[in-house]
């Protein structure tokens, strides 16, 4: 069987500018693989584990597009069973149904809707019974609340696969609190649980006490980087899994990497001691360049104010633009020195700056006719002002 999820599939790319679209087929391309890869190797089962879509609307380009290779494994006698997940289950009655619904007309896939009852899908394969169970994701759920939770699982078959999308404790990555699935709410009869929403591959194999098999818990990850927080040095890609009458044949899961968009990380120092910092930025990133490759780079270091506002940061953004598929420009980690302002032609302090200006203010309208309700405001204004100045450095 083959195990794939966190597809998020047209997501809303805007950022990408004028390459928004060809942002938005990556997405596809590397589902197609996924599909590619099981036509050529013909599994039983084909395992969709929620975020199949990005959102609940995607375009009617990527609804067809999906159709097209649901409709090919269909034609090869490959089952297709899926979830959906945070991302593509509608939030209320008004969202109306989750599109992976709309496959279920043409019988392209069974889907696993329900979220607060388990209803299993059952198949014959050869002289082997398999008992596929699973449940969508839940938004009512409180963050507290265990998915399984007093949830009844059906008697077992020769092989038991439970697909979960959401958050598993003890897997890697995953929250604790939030609707998290304890392992004890699997049963140990069950041999696979095929996870979905962590966007990085990963997996634990459960010793069962009762049972004399053993219950492998995964996350497939994502099939292309959904965001820059994820880790670019892990690859994306699919699970491969083969089974017998007695469950699982190897003891883990078979990881098939994808090829995926590359992305770039750079980190340069800002400092004061450098001549045309623009320039040397512009440099740095030309010796990077790629225009298949996203490019973030973070830039870090303590410069004065005064030496920041003359990096031209419109020509740093044209130049990524131009070197690469998209450029991403990271000030967030740069301390500045607010060193000292210049102020009617003299060298002060904001604290200094600030103090001055509120107290001219005050005394020229003190003592002026109908004037106390605003000298009471200009005061209430310098205390508050200093105080604020002071909380975040300023001297």
């Amino acid at each position: 069987m083959l195990h794939t999820g966190d597809n998020h599939l047209d997501p809303p790319s805007r950022q990408f500018l004028s390459k928004d679209m060809a942002r938005r087929k990556d997405f596809l391309e590397s589902f197609g693989n996924v599909v590619t890869y099981a036509l050529e190797n013909k599994p039983e089962l084909f395992l969709l584990t929620g975020d199949l879509f990005d959102t609940i609307n995607p375009r009617n380009p990527a609804r067809k597009y999906v159709m097209s290779l649901l409709r090919q494994l269909n034609e090869a006698g490959i089952k297709v069973l899926a979830i959906s997940g945070t991302h593509d289950t509608p939030k209320s009655e008004i969202e109306g149904v989750s599109p992976i619904a709309l496959y279920e007309i043409p019988q392209y896939l069974h889907f696993l809707k329900e979220s607060v009852a388990i209803k299993p899908e059952d198949f014959k394969l050869g002289n082997i019974s398999v008992k596929v169970c699973g449940i969508s994701h839940n938004p009512n759920l409180s963050e507290e609340s265990d998915p399984l939770k007093d949830l009844k699982f059906p008697d077992p078959a020769d092989v038991n696969l439970f697909l979960f999308h959401g958050n598993i404790q003890g897997l890697q990555g995953a929250s604790t609190s939030d609707r998290a699935v304890k392992l004890e709410s699997v049963p140990e009869y069950v041999d696979y649980v095929a996870g979905g929403h962590i966007h990085t591959h990963t997996e634990y194999n459960r010793e069962n006490s009762k049972e004399e098999n053993s219950t492998l818990f995964t996350y497939c990850g994502s099939t292309e980087y959904v965001s820059m927080g994820e880790d670019i040095n892990t690859p994306k890609g699919f699970y491969w899994l083969e089974f017998d009458k007695h469950g699982l044949i190897q003891e883990g899961a078979e990881f098939i990497p994808l090829k995926t968009r590359q992305i770039k990380q750079a980190e340069f120092h800002l400092a004061n001691d450098v001549q045309d910092l623009t320039k040397v930025i512009i440099d740095f990133i030309k010796k990077d360049s790629n225009p298949d490759a996203i490019y973030q780079i973070s830039f870090a270091g303590e410069i004065s104010t005064d030496n920041f506002i003359k990096i031209r940061q419109d020509s740093i953004l044209r130049a990524g633009l131009n070197h690469f598929f998209h450029f991403i420009p990271d000030y967030s980690q740069v301390t500045r020195d607010p060193g000292r302002i210049h102020l009617e032609g003299e060298s002060v302090k904001p604290v200094e700056a600030f103090s001055d200006y509120l107290t001219k203010e005050i005394t020229q309208n003190q003592g002026i006719e109908g004037e106390a309700e605003k000298v009471a405001y200009l005061k209430q204004v310098k205390t508050t002002g200093l105080d604020r100045l002071r909380k975040f450095g300023a001297t």
